[in-house]
Formats: C-alpha cells, structure tokens, sequence
C-alpha cells in the first residue's frame, strides 16, 4: 500500500510469491494459500491503479475496477494471468465517449501488472478490451445474454464474473 512507484510494486510482487512459495514449503493449507496469495495481489493492484491513475485524467464518474478469475474468487496461485474489467457510470449516450477516456488508462494498468509477474490474458480478459469496460447498463446487458444462452462459453462467462459481483 505505501509503495510510491513501479520498482517498489514489482519489488512488492516478488516478494509476495516468495512468501507464498515459503509457506508451501511449510505445508500451507491450499484454500488459506490461494486466499492469501488473491488478497495480497488485490492490496498490489489497488495501489497500481492509483498510481497509473494519477497519470491520467479520467471521467469524472463513479468506476470500479472488477477481478474476475481465480483472483475474484480468491483463488489465485503463484501462475495467474490477468483477468479483469471496469464498469463505469454513464448515461447510454455517453458510455462510449467514457469508454474511449478509459481505454487508455486500463491497458496502461494491464501492462503494468504485466511488469509485476502477471501475465497479459491469451484470451483478453482484460479492462483494456473494449469488451469489458463498460457502462453499468452494459454490464447488465452482457450479464442478461450470457444468462439466456444456452452455451458453454456464455456459462463460463457468467461463472467468471460470479466472484466479482459478490465482492462489490
């Protein structure tokens, strides 16, 4: 939390997988491990998207940045790639004009946690996808199709995004 630049978040990453690669050793306990690993990658990307977004000037609306993954389910291990979002506030005329203000800002923040020892998704499960940095209203639009199709994919989708709505 009190890291003041990238060197002291990629120094801050290192150490946490050699914490979790000392308590393996020990023995850990799988669920407790994964738990701790997720909430301290969580306190990491917090504090990297406050220092990117001091590099930017955003809407001024209401966002979140949304875990999805084995990070929102706090599940994460010591090999996770990344797998995340935004959802912002804005009136359907303006989401797409919100959306471009933040494009820029969210894959700055995907090459940053790519910096600390998280891989870019092979699939673009990411906040800088255009896909999935959205309205609130088009948040639900996507949560009510993955819901009504009766697809693989549309469940996984949905079941990905389950842990992150709990959280919020």
């Amino acid at each position: 939390r009190t890291a003041r630049d990238m060197r002291a978040l990629e120094a801050a990453a290192e150490g946490i997988r050699r914490q979790a690669v000392g308590m393996i050793a020990e023995g850990a306990a799988a669920e407790p491990l994964t738990e701790l690993i997720s909430t301290l990658n969580d306190h990491l990307t917090v504090r990297l998207i406050e220092l990117t977004q001091a590099d930017f000037q955003l809407p001024k609306v209401p966002w979140a940045w949304l875990a999805f993954g084995s990070e929102g389910r706090y599940e994460q291990t010591l090999s996770t790639d990344q797998d995340n979002g935004i959802v912002f506030a804005a009136a359907p005329e303006d989401a797409a004009t919100v959306r471009a203000a933040f494009l820029p800002f969210a894959t700055e923040v995907n090459k940053r946690l790519d910096a600390c020892g998280f891989p870019l998704c092979k699939g673009n499960v990411m906040a800088g996808n255009p896909e999935l940095c959205l309205s609130v209203e088009e948040w639900q639009e996507k949560f009510a199709g993955w819901m009504h199709v009766n697809s693989p994919q549309a469940l996984l989708d949905a079941r990905a995004s389950e842990a992150t709505l709990r959280r919020a």
